[in-house]
């Protein structure tokens, strides 16, 4: 017998809300992995021409040790979505490139209201003051950073191919960063949109940086969204320190303090 005109073969499962802090999780891949979830957010940034192409859901996470930012990957560009809708969708959690991601499709996403404002990016120089015991990007990944200085270390011809070294706020103990190594440095990509950045060298400092941090099979990167605000300074050859995760600029600190500091890491390590 059927019941108001229904049967069990008409039922469709519909995937759980879940916020992005909660589908990002604190662990390296998400507790959500190959489900299906709904979730709400605003479009931080849009990577129409990314391989897939897709866009970042920006929101707000309570928990420092989960981001509030996560990736949308799409089959293909959606010309009706915009920076700054905020939007409902449905999606399965996925993990590529050790990156987690929500794959979706067109007709799941819904525009809940137009024109609002970018989550604000989070300033890494504030977040560099955590325990360095602690340390890690993964509790930032997908989101929307800001990064007022850093060092440029390497240069290569592909995009994502410039290594970059954030420069230390002066809070920070340069011993105590020292065992961060490798694992504190960044890569950039969207920079060859930057005709000063594609061509600036080795040494040079680079300041207001702001993008997308991410994660792929090589480590972490900033997706560069605002090329306008970057401002890029050569030093002279004797002010860039053997051991540039430790360098201070000379106007904050002084290069009496920044000698110093190099001294103390390398004899550190």
């Amino acid at each position: 017998m059927i019941i108001g005109g229904s049967s069990a073969a008409s039922c469709k499962l519909i995937s759980r809300s879940r916020t992005i802090c909660e589908i990002q999780g604190s662990g390296v891949s998400s507790p959500y992995l190959g489900k299906s979830v709904t979730v709400e957010g605003i479009i931080s940034a849009d990577y129409w021409e990314g391989d897939p192409p897709g866009f970042f859901l920006g929101g707000r996470c309570p928990d420092q040790d989960t981001s509030a930012g996560i990736r949308v990957a799409l089959d293909e560009p959606v010309a009706w979505l915009n920076l700054g809708d905020e939007l409902r969708l449905e999606g399965q959690v996925a993990e590529q490139n050790y990156e987690t991601r929500i794959q979706a499709e067109p007709e799941s996403i819904k525009i809940l209201s137009l024109g609002n404002p970018l989550p604000d990016p989070l300033n890494l120089g504030d977040f560099y003051l955590q325990d360095p015991r602690s340390f890690s990007y993964e509790s930032l990944e997908g989101r929307l950073v800001s990064l007022p200085e850093s060092l440029l270390l390497r240069k290569g011809e592909g995009e994502g191919d410039l290594l970059i070294c954030p420069v230390f706020p002066p809070e920070i103990s340069p011993v105590a960063g020292c065992s961060l190594g490798e694992d504190f440095y960044l890569r950039l990509a969207g920079s060859r949109e930057h005709p000063e950045l594609k061509a600036a060298a080795p040494g040079a400092m680079i300041s207001n940086l702001k993008g997308i941090l991410s994660q792929d099979q090589e480590g972490y990167l900033i997706q560069l969204v605002d090329l306008t605000a970057i401002r890029i300074r050569n030093l002279p050859e004797n002010l860039v320190s053997p051991a540039p995760v430790f360098w201070h600029p000379p106007a904050l600190m002084g290069l009496e303090l920044h000698n110093q500091h190099t001294t103390q890491c390398l004899e550190h390590q």
